[in-house]
């Protein structure tokens, strides 16, 4: 089925606060996502894509919560116009994770900014760990900190233009 959410505002979720999953199809326009967390590993926070989703967020701004602010497990993901900011540390003293987290899947991110995620043990604004792709475009990658490893971007991505950070 498809899901549109339009100018909500998801948040305090004990276990994610938006979950696309199982080859379903969710837009995400103008609304914010905040301050939602994992009880369980703590990876995912704010918004989870898996099992060959597509997701569209668009005009939205993702804030704080512990854990990731998008984890991507799988499917295609596009962003446009969406600000993620300011992910923190986990709860449990794991460590915190990126802003945009990607295993598997594809993602473009086109105008938008990525900023002030910390304690990630290496790429919390951008984190790829798999066989996942990232294209970004007019794009604001910075101000993200790490222990070790790169602070904005860890792991490789497509430069289209118009970038800072990458």
């Amino acid at each position: 089925g498809i899901l549109t959410v339009t100018s909500c505002f998801v948040s305090d979720n004990e276990h994610i606060g938006i979950v696309n999953k199982e080859t379903g199809v969710a837009n995400l326009v103008g609304s914010t996502i905040a301050n939602n967390y994992d009880r369980g590993e703590g990876a995912a926070g704010n918004i989870t894509n898996s099992n060959s989703a597509d997701l569209r967020i668009e005009n939205s701004t993702i804030l704080t919560g512990q854990g990731t602010g998008l984890s991507v497990e799988d499917g295609t993901v596009e962003v446009v116009n969406t600000t993620f900011n300011g992910m923190s540390k986990e709860t449990n003293g794991q460590g915190g994770h990126p802003g945009i987290g990607v295993n598997e899947g594809i993602v473009r991110v086109t105008n938008s900014t990525i900023s002030n995620h910390g304690e990630a043990s290496s790429g919390a604004g951008i984190g790829l760990d798999g066989g996942g792709t990232v294209t970004l475009q007019n794009t604001i990658v910075s101000g993200n900190t790490a222990c070790c490893g790169e602070a904005d971007i860890e792991g490789p991505v497509t430069d289209l233009g118009n970038n800072e950070g990458v």
